[in-house]
């Protein structure tokens, strides 16, 4: 399977029901058999596929591809699983991570925020269950980052708006 450049949506996503996996949309390039016997030559088709690993972590990154007239049933289980992912590549407008957005951390700098997006950190949440082989992965600051990250939360929660970081 030959991957192909990510689609202009190039944001990493929250899966539905655990955040600390996130995936994002991308082109695969496959040989099609059955019209590359018939044309005598090799004839590639591009299919979507998700991206998925956990945040945070660089390599170990997986594929699935979405068959949707092939497999349904498989297409419809990684697109739930994906769901942001998969309205952002299907045109929905504004489609955001569900959470709260870095920008609204304060104290985070904006370099250290663009780092985080650059490890598929995309929230407030996300920092504040970062385990600790994502802290080591992410680098020298991280596990202070989880700890303001909960802080944070919890003193929101306290506040009215909602979350309380569990732990």
């Amino acid at each position: 399977m030959t991957i192909m450049s990510p689609i202009p949506q190039t944001d990493w996503f929250p899966a539905t029901n655990d955040p600390a996996i996130i995936g994002r949309v991308v082109h695969v390039k496959r040989i099609n058999e059955t019209e590359s016997k018939k044309q005598r030559k090799e004839v590639y088709v591009t299919l979507p596929a998700i991206e998925h690993k956990t945040a945070g972590i660089q390599g170990d990154v997986s594929y699935a591809l979405v068959k949707e007239e092939a497999d349904p049933d498989t297409a419809a289980q990684w697109t739930r699983r994906f769901a942001k992912a998969w309205a952002a590549y299907k045109g929905a407008a504004n489609v955001v991570p569900e959470g709260t957005a870095l920008a609204e951390f304060d104290g985070l700098p904006d370099h250290k925020a663009a780092e985080f997006k650059l490890h598929g950190l995309t929230t407030v949440e996300q920092l504040a269950i970062m385990s600790d082989a994502t802290c080591e992965s992410v680098g020298m600051g991280a596990r202070k980052w989880r700890t303001a990250a909960q802080k944070f939360l919890k003193t929101r929660a306290n506040n009215g708006y909602g979350y309380a970081q569990q732990g």
